[in-house]
């Protein structure tokens, strides 16, 4: 199971590389 950091820095990933 991924850890709810992991899911939450993916998405502050996706959000900022898609800038």
């Amino acid at each position: 199971m991924s850890t709810p950091i992991q899911i939450l820095r993916r998405r502050a990933v996706s959000s900022v590389g898609r800038a």
